[in-house]
């Protein structure tokens, strides 16, 4: 899982959550990794370190972006979930929901991992590793 956008500021118009399930983590990360260096060696700016950030897509850089995609929906059994929060909705209030940015952050973390589970039996644990 993975975020987009910043929750508590107004200078982003969209905050996003999302979350790949795959049950080919293996072979996605080996097919991923063969992208991303060729990305690495062929991008402007692509030095080790380098992520494909989809808030920083160029036309360089889109193809490679696009592969990964690919990449990993041809895995068997792959969902992306998402959750969307356009701020400048009418409605659109988190803080009238949740006391700080970070309650707000896990709450709409926990929705997203309790979608992706739908009728499964597996449980989820969520936890921040710094």
């Amino acid at each position: 899982m993975d975020e987009s956008g910043v929750l508590g500021g107004a200078a982003q118009r969209f905050f996003t959550l999302g979350m790949m399930k795959t049950a080919a983590c293996g072979p996605f990360g080996d097919a991923a990794h063969r992208v991303l260096d060729r990305g690495i060696s062929m991008v402007p700016g692509g030095a080790p370190g380098f992520e494909f950030k989809f808030n920083s897509v160029t036309s360089s850089s889109v193809p490679f972006h696009l592969e990964v995609i690919d990449v990993f929906f041809a895995q068997p059994s792959s969902y992306f979930y998402a959750f969307v929060l356009d701020k400048q909705r009418p409605g659109a209030n988190w803080q009238g929901y949740f006391a700080t940015v970070w309650d707000a952050y896990l709450s709409y973390a926990q929705l997203v991992v309790t979608r992706s589970l739908c009728g499964s039996p597996r449980h989820a644990c969520l936890g921040r590793f710094s």
